[in-house]
């Protein structure tokens, strides 16, 4: 079952990570629903993107999927790679972390993102709800159980 677990996480973070790669080399298919939206400044009867992800920006994101992907190899012995008692402490703790990251972002913050936002007319809120909170946390809580 932990295999399982652990085979998931890593092909789901890895998807997550060449998503990331695909958009900061110019990809368009999902960037248009991938950033929350808020009421324009300028006029609050129309919307626009909450910020605008830079080239830099998306593929720091995408390292860091794809580092946790590997520290999930690495600690479910799916590698062979040996790195001490001290190393899987430390991706433990690391893993923890991002579970515990996963799963406050599932939350929200209130206002834009997450189960309990406040802005849900929008594209990017509609798939929020649907895909990418649920994702989160099913992310957040497989974390949390690998790292129990």
């Amino acid at each position: 079952m932990q295999n399982l677990l652990a085979f998931l996480l890593l092909i789901i973070f890895s998807l997550l990570a060449l998503v990331h790669v695909y958009w900061a080399c110019g990809g368009q298919k999902g960037a248009s629903i991938a950033v929350p939206e808020r009421p324009s400044r300028s006029n609050s009867l129309t919307m626009e993107k909450a910020f605008q992800p830079g080239r830099a920006g998306t593929l720091a994101v995408a390292l860091v999927l794809f580092v946790v992907a590997a520290m999930v190899a690495v600690r479910s012995g799916m590698l062979g790679i040996s790195v001490g008692h001290t190393g899987l402490n430390i991706m433990r703790l690391a893993l923890a972390m991002v579970a515990i990251a996963m799963l406050l972002r599932a939350i929200g913050e209130f206002r834009l993102v997450g189960f309990f936002k406040k802005i849900r007319n929008t594209r990017f809120a509609r798939m929020d709800t649907l895909l990418y909170s649920p994702l989160c946390c099913v992310l957040g809580l497989g974390l949390a159980i690998l790292v129990l």
